[in-house]
């Protein structure tokens, strides 16, 4: 609507944990959610890790796309079996964008890993995973965690993608749009993702369901009161 106000329409949250080797949403959203805390992220240019993995999602897409190219989450025998939904995991290997390997070896190599620094790197942290503590990069290593050293090993590769969009119109308490000259618009209202400002630049996981609900039901009241056009 011409004269409505909007607000942080550049700001695109990117979901950290989507691979290039599957179309859209895809399935290794949910091996990798499910592995952050259990399992590293690693550079395969480096064979190191780079950041905590239990990041929020901008601290993480922020950080594969700085490196530049795909990096890889990855779980073992012990950690994958446990925290991934069995079916996520079967069309993940379905469609080849989860991989399964014997050994750390074959991992490595497959994804063209330095083998010495990955293999001291998944030391590392293992023994971060022993003492509950990471000293590199402060990841919240999960109490039932286990060191990742059990074959088969998993792992996927990571890539930013849209996920949401923080901008849109700017709102009140009472759902009702502003014009730009900051006073309400009679009759329009706005709920979910087409507002903004609501969430920041980060948006936590789950809340954009409660931000259409709430603002949609005061939105639908609001606007039951008003007066009828024409």
């Amino acid at each position: 609507m011409a004269g409505a106000m909007d607000v942080q329409m550049d700001w695109i949250q990117l979901g950290p944990w989507t691979s290039p080797d599957e179309k859209g949403f895809g399935h290794v959203p949910l091996f990798c959610e499910r592995l952050v805390g259990y399992g590293p992220m690693i550079d395969p240019a480096t064979g190191k890790r780079f950041f905590k993995e239990t990041g929020n999602r901008k601290e993480r897409a922020d950080a594969i796309i700085l490196i530049g190219h795909p990096v890889i989450i990855m779980g073992d025998s012990y950690s994958v079996p446990k925290q991934v939904f069995p079916n996520a995991l079967e069309k993940g290997l379905q469609n080849g964008a989860v991989k399964k390997f014997d050994s750390l070896d074959a991992l490595a190599k497959n994804y063209k890993i330095p083998l010495e620094a990955f293999q001291k790197e998944i030391a590392r942290w293992n023994s971060f995973v022993e003492k509950k503590k990471d000293d590199d990069f402060s990841c919240m290593i999960f109490p039932d965690a286990k060191p990742t050293v059990a074959p088969p090993f998993y792992a996927a590769r990571l890539w930013p993608k849209v996920h949401h969009t923080m901008g849109g119109l700017v709102i009140d308490k009472n759902a009702q749009v502003f014009g730009f000259n900051l006073k309400p618009l009679k009759g329009l209202y706005a709920a979910g993702e087409v507002t903004g400002g609501i969430h920041g630049a980060v948006r936590l996981g789950g809340v954009a369901m409660a931000d259409c609900i709430v603002f949609g039901r005061i939105a639908g009241k609001n606007a039951a009161k008003e007066t009828a056009w024409g």
